[in-house]
């Protein structure tokens, strides 16, 4: 017991970051860097682009510009939705279910070599609507940078 309580002090005492203790990816580097995106979704722009550039905006870490050849970085919006269907078979009912999740996905997407650095997806059904799933997706994105920023700032 004295051993294992030992090994955890040494991983506390080098400072390993709690994200990734919690299996959370690390944030890239040329993510911390960037200072200018363009939003890009082949969706309804009003919809999509209009409130995740408003978030953007509110938090102020980037710079959202209209052509994608000015930008450090590319926030691809997109929505996908898992479905599976189960047949039930009971004394009284019979027939196929289909279940299934939606969820609006953010690449952020390196436009030099065109390699998505992160992805974050946010489920439509933990939101109150598919706005909210979308400012979500931003608002993880957020809490990752500011998450790896303080911890930069604490190894220094």
């Amino acid at each position: 017991m004295r051993r294992v309580f030992s090994i955890l002090l040494l991983f506390l005492a080098v400072g390993v970051p709690i994200g990734v203790l919690a299996g959370d990816p690390p944030v890239p580097a040329e993510l911390m860097q960037a200072k200018t995106v363009y939003i890009q979704t082949n969706l309804n722009h009003a919809d999509y682009v209009v409130p995740c550039r408003d978030e953007l905006n509110k938090w102020g870490r980037f710079r959202v510009v209209d052509d994608p050849k000015d930008a450090d970085l590319i926030f691809r919006l997109s929505n996908r939705s898992n479905t599976s269907s189960q047949y039930i078979n009971t004394g009284q009912v019979r027939g196929t279910v289909t279940t299934g999740d939606s969820y609006t996905v953010l690449d952020v997407v390196q436009p030099s070599s065109g390699k998505v650095l992160w992805s974050e997806k946010h489920s439509w059904g933990r939101s109150w609507s598919p706005k909210s799933a979308r400012l979500g997706a931003v608002k993880q994105l957020r809490k990752h940078v500011e998450e790896r920023g303080k911890a930069d700032v604490a190894a220094k």
